[in-house]
């Protein structure tokens, strides 16, 4: 693998419909002036020394059924370590499959399994069948084709995501994101490796 890489309504009078709607109005006014729409991405948040606390973790490894409290399935990788996913998704719940995974640590999590470290997955595959890419990057708007939003590792390398969130479509916002590659998509534009983004745990404009 390469490194980071694995690549119901109420009926109303109109007299209370009339305040209602006044309260509705007066009430987006307030928090228009005040700047506090939640788009769903922490804007105060400039300093990459704020992410610290969140580790991805990039492996293959072997999906087990763990026989402790009543079951469950946990991953062996294949360094020997053991992981216990909060999230696997059923078609991967099944013993002895191979898988390629990224995931976050939520080491801050006690489960009753006692068995792993609790990790909450963000991109799954079985072995050979898809290959992964996370990391720090900046989201550019690049001046070609009509326009449009790619991402630029703090590697260097260039990504251009397929069908991003309009939420993360502003030039020199910075993220942490996890993709697969897809390598073999053609796109109009002749510019980056096109990659499905999974997840974006953090990202922040750089004011």
């Amino acid at each position: 693998m390469k490194t980071n890489t694995y690549r119901p309504k109420e009926r109303t009078g109109p007299g209370r419909i009339f305040i209602f709607l006044m309260a509705i109005v007066l009430l987006s006014l307030l928090v228009l002036s005040s700047g506090c729409i939640d788009n769903g991405i922490d804007e105060e948040i400039t300093d990459e020394d704020e992410v610290s606390d969140i580790e991805l973790i990039a492996a293959d490894g072997t999906v087990i059924f763990v026989d402790l409290e009543g079951g469950f399935y946990g991953i062996l990788t294949d360094l020997g370590q053991q992981f216990y996913p909060l999230n696997l998704d059923e078609m991967y719940s099944q013993d002895g499959m191979e898988v390629t995974f990224v995931a976050q640590v939520k080491d801050d999590i006690v489960t009753a399994q006692m068995w792993g470290i609790p990790v909450e997955i963000m991109a799954v595959a079985e072995q050979g069948e898809a290959e992964f890419v996370y990391g720090h990057g900046t989201i550019t708007y690049v001046d070609l084709e009509g326009g449009f939003y790619g991402i630029v590792g703090d590697d260097g390398e260039q990504y251009l995501p397929l069908e991003l969130d309009s939420r993360y479509e502003a030039d020199g916002m910075r993220i942490l994101f996890v993709g697969e590659l897809k390598t073999d998509v053609m796109t109009i534009y002749q510019w980056g490796t096109p990659v499905e983004i999974h997840e974006i745990p953090w990202a922040a404009h750089d004011y």
